[in-house]
């Protein structure tokens, strides 16, 4: 059966300084909705650990915009699609 509903949920919760990210999951399918600041790098790895995944799980990246608080851990995501505006 195909999955028809998204499944969100919030891998770093942002704040003030820096902006959320997001895990959207379909099945198979899981896409990471902005990614963070480079001192987020291990949050955000632990964060898709405690879900039993990993960078290379990660079909591809969304950015909302491009803000340094966004973008800057893309490279975590190297085999991954980037989609940006």
């Amino acid at each position: 059966m195909v999955e028809t509903e998204w499944k969100v949920e919030t891998l770093l919760p942002g704040n003030w300084r820096s902006a959320a990210s997001l895990l959207l999951s379909n099945g198979g399918r899981r896409f990471v909705v902005d990614t963070g600041m480079p001192h987020e790098e291990h949050l955000l790895v632990d964060a898709l650990r405690q879900r039993g995944l990993c960078a290379s799980d990660i079909e591809a990246v969304i950015n909302t915009h491009f803000h340094i608080d966004h973008v800057l851990n893309n490279s975590l995501f190297a085999g991954s699609a980037i989609y940006a505006t």
